[in-house]
């Protein structure tokens, strides 16, 4: 099979790739795509793929794998897309994702990860780190994945960041930290990041939020914003103010008491707000930029769940 490109060994309880080394049974150079998930892996020698130089999709997930030799990645030169996701992995090699210079997706979750200075890539734009056992985000981590736009650090154990974690982070669009250990997010920590439209850090242990927590020194670009399922209970009145394109606002399910009824009047593009399961002291007002936002479901999801606390829109 000379021209074989696309090969699918996945399922088989495979426990050696002996096959891609084969002389000259071995497979052609020219494989592009290599799926061999669901198998029965539990170590790659260095030489795994040196007969699969043109590789471009890679599927190594739901294996058994622990460690990954330094060099046995090395030779593909081409691959795009690479996945290790729910194996045994407690750390990888620096160069891990940098022998690819066309690297666009790598997904590495469901692992035992807690470790990050393997992040070396020019070319990654989607990584998924969700389901390990990350405990801090210190500063620069991200500096050398400069082109990514999606991260997902969801169902971690995150419990630290550092006010410069996300530098160099200037075309991120998606961030996910919801369902770790955070209780404090530093001041500025978004200024970074200026093109992240999408942020979700809920079902996590954060209880207050400042003016500067999303503050930001130019127009931030952040369209949806979810906080539910933390222990907020004071939040700053001008802890919004810099996100005018704030379109979609979760605060339910945290311990919110009171809220300045000028909080936010600076989101004029706010059209989504669920701030159902909370715990009032008394009923107060709310005012909103617009009154399209009053009118909206998740206004009725608020006064039903949020003792009857009385909404105004700003007229």
């Amino acid at each position: 099979m000379p021209r074989l490109q696309d090969l699918d060994v996945s399922g088989n309880n495979v426990t050696r790739l002996d096959f891609l080394q084969a002389g000259d049974d071995g497979p052609p150079p020219v494989l592009t795509v290599l799926d061999v998930s669901r198998n029965a892996l539990r170590a790659l020698p260095r030489n795994t793929f040196a007969r699969t130089p043109a590789l471009q999709i890679l599927d190594l997930s739901a294996n058994r794998l622990s460690a990954l030799r330094a060099p046995v990645l090395a030779p593909l030169r081409h691959l795009e897309r690479l996945s290790l996701a729910h194996n045994q992995l407690r750390d990888l090699p620096p160069d891990t994702l940098n022998h690819s210079a066309v690297l666009e997706t790598a997904d590495l979750s469901h692992n035992l990860l807690a470790n990050l200075s393997f992040m070396r890539s020019p070319s990654l734009q989607l990584l998924d780190l969700s389901f390990n056992r990350v405990h801090t985000l210190d500063g620069g981590v991200f500096v050398r994945v400069p082109a990514l736009k999606h991260l997902d650090l969801g169902d971690n154990e995150i419990s630290f960041i550092d006010p410069m974690a996300f530098a160099g982070l200037r075309g991120l669009q998606y961030l996910n930290l919801a369902m770790n250990s955070i209780s404090q997010l530093p001041d500025l920590f978004i200024k970074p990041m200026k093109s992240l439209k999408v942020l979700s850090i809920a079902r996590n242990k954060l209880s207050t939020l400042t003016d500067f927590t999303f503050a930001v020194t130019s127009v931030s670009e952040l369209m949806e914003l979810d906080m539910s399922g933390n222990r907020l209970s004071a939040i700053h009145p001008h802890a919004f103010q810099y996100l005018s394109e704030l379109r979609m606002l979760n605060l339910s399910f945290n311990q919110i008491k009171q809220l300045d009824k000028n909080t936010f009047c600076g989101n004029i593009e706010l059209t989504e707000f669920d701030l159902s399961e909370n715990i009032p002291e008394t009923s107060f007002r709310l005012e909103f930029a617009t009154p399209m936002l009053a009118r909206t479901a998740l206004i009725k999801i608020l006064n039903s769940y949020f003792g009857g606390s009385h909404v105004a829109t700003k007229e």
